[in-house]
């Protein structure tokens, strides 16, 4: 067998974020490669009749289908997005892209950081939003409120303050002061209406359409966060939450809905400690 090489790293692809079209054999999924600049490119690609092809050649990742022969995902292509971005905005664009027609469009800008999304049945899209507790809500602000606090968030890019544990996470850097929020987006009044406290952290959560009800899982802290989540269950015509398990009980790692009931992957931790198996 040969010795792998240094450059050959450059040249692995690796699959992720498969999803099923609603057409049957038809299905999309991220390709990410390492590029010349020590860091990765993710490209949406296309499963169809056995045969696969490149949708997108920005950096995308995050995508659902809205319908057999359309992707919604979020893409950083506008010059005024990068510059807003630059200057310490927070937004997330998304774009729609036929599969069969090449050229994807800008659909909508949400002013806060969008982590991820699932569309609702009633067409309106549940968000997670990366929330910082100081500077998110310069989107609810009017407009000299907004330049001030952005004046105070560059005065404060040299250092980082640490209040709370944790506050650092391999791969995603310093995170004091950040949570992640619920919320629903709705295209048609451009709003985005929150369902979570901003000091709850969300740690994972499953969306039932068919019901419109979220399970999830997570725990409202302000200084220290619970290691064991909470799970809850939401109802998003009556926007109630009921919690099902008190966050310091279950480390959870996975729950959905399933046949009226909850299925959860989730431990106690009292027998081998917090890397007990679910």
């Amino acid at each position: 067998m040969k010795k792998i090489r240094l450059d050959q790293f450059t040249e692995y692809r690796f699959c992720s974020n498969l999803q099923a079209g609603p057409k049957p054999g038809t299905a999309a999924f991220v390709v990410t490669q390492a590029n010349g600049d020590n860091g990765y490119d993710n490209h949406l690609w296309l499963l169809e009749d056995g045969q696969v092809r490149q949708l997108t050649s920005f950096n995308e990742s995050n995508f659902i289908w809205e319908d057999e022969e359309t992707l919604l995902f979020a893409s950083l292509r506008d010059s005024k997005d990068k510059e807003a971005l630059a200057a310490g905005e927070e937004r997330t664009a998304f774009y729609r892209l036929n599969i069969h027609q090449g050229e994807a469009r800008k659909a909508m800008t949400i002013p806060y950081t969008v982590t991820g999304f699932k569309r609702m049945k009633d067409g309106r899209l549940l968000l997670t939003i990366r929330y910082h507790l100081d500077y998110s809500r310069m989107a609810e602000l009017p407009e000299q409120e907004k330049q001030t606090l952005l004046k105070k968030k560059k005065e404060e890019q040299d250092y980082q303050i640490v209040s709370e544990a944790p506050y650092y996470f391999d791969g995603a850097g310093f995170t004091n002061g950040l949570r992640s929020r619920l919320a629903v987006w709705d295209p048609k009044q451009g709003t985005v209406d929150f369902l979570t406290a901003p000091t709850f952290a969300v740690s994972g959560l499953e969306l039932e359409a068919e019901t419109n009800q979220v399970v999830f899982w997570g725990a409202d802290f302000t200084t220290v966060k619970e290691v064991k989540d909470g799970l809850y269950r939401l109802d998003l015509t009556t926007k109630t939450i009921d919690c099902l398990i008190e966050p310091g009980q279950m480390k959870i790692s996975f729950a959905q809905g399933y046949c009226g009931a909850i299925l959860a992957a989730m431990s106690d931790g009292e027998k081998y400690g917090a890397g007990e198996t679910p």
